[in-house]
């Protein structure tokens, strides 16, 4: 026969502690994400589970946030305008860790509704020489965002 624990077989150490950890997994559990930060327009980063999950993503009206065809984790550093997205990433391929000897750049060609991507909108990955001859060329925003803890 299983045995419940009650508040009078628990030391107080534990009538502190567990309403604690009741309060924190309601509270990281209603956002579902450990990073969420606006970027421009619909376009967020966003870290679910873990910092290294980070992507960039869009909100879309009455729906989550949808990362369709834009890099995967780990986004590290992101921009935009009213034309471009860029984005720099380690890519992770195997879970946990992020490749950081790697870095992958895109820009996204963005649109008036920010609503929908079309093929051909999501230019890369390219290496740093490709990606800085497209800034010049293009005129791509700076990045406005960078997490040092994901560099």
């Amino acid at each position: 026969m299983q045995t419940l624990t009650t508040a009078a077989t628990v030391g107080p150490e534990m009538r502190v502690f567990l309403p604690t950890i009741f309060m924190l997994t309601a509270l990281t559990g209603c956002s579902g994400y450990v990073r969420d930060e606006q970027l421009s327009g619909s376009y967020r980063l966003v870290a679910i589970d873990l910092d290294e999950n980070m992507i960039v993503c869009r909100q879309i009206k009455g729906a989550a946030c949808v990362g369709d065809e834009l890099p995967g984790p780990t986004v590290f550093a992101a921009g935009a305008d009213n034309h471009y997205v860029t984005i720099a990433r380690h890519p992770m391929e195997m879970e946990p860790a992020p490749d950081k000897r790697v870095t992958q750049y895109y820009y996204v060609i963005r649109h008036r509704d920010d609503e929908l991507l079309r093929d051909g909108d999501v230019i890369g990955p390219l290496n740093e020489a490709q990606f800085t001859a497209a800034k010049a060329q293009l005129h791509l925003p700076a990045f406005s965002k960078t997490f040092d803890d994901l560099r």
